[in-house]
Order: C-alpha cells, then structure tokens, then sequence
C-alpha cells in the first residue's frame, strides 16, 4: 500500500494572506521536490 503524507491547517484572514501562506507552505514541501525530480 502505498503511504500518503496530507497537512491541516486553520487559518483566518483575506484570500490574498491566505495564498501567501499556502505558497509559503508549499515552497520546501515534499510534493515540490518530488515534482522537480521528476524532470518534467
């Protein structure tokens, strides 16, 4: 089987603030580096 990772987070604020902290989230995530890997 293969194993899954998934992050929660709450947050409050406007969609702007909340896109930048999604992106910042995302930056160094796993699913990043895994895509640059890729080579695609």
């Amino acid at each position: 089987m293969k194993q899954i990772h998934s992050d929660i987070f709450q947050f409050r604020g406007s969609h702007y603030d909340f896109g930048l902290k999604v992106g910042k989230t995302l930056k160094d995530s796993l699913i990043v580096k895994n895509r640059q890997k890729g080579g695609s």
